[in-house]
């Protein structure tokens, strides 16, 4: 299966560029994936805190 996330915060470093999630926002990414149908191969999700 296949989640694609929209509108996820990100923290980007100035020096490497490297993109950060806080822990709180990895918290609802991984709430938002246990609630996700199990039934389809693709899904698009938005982002919502």
């Amino acid at each position: 299966m296949i989640v694609i996330l929209k509108d996820i915060p990100v923290l980007q470093c100035g020096r490497c560029l490297e993109y950060i999630l806080e822990d709180s926002v990895m918290r609802r990414v991984e709430e938002i994936l246990s609630i996700v149908s199990q039934d389809s191969e693709l899904q698009v999700v938005r982002f919502a805190a």
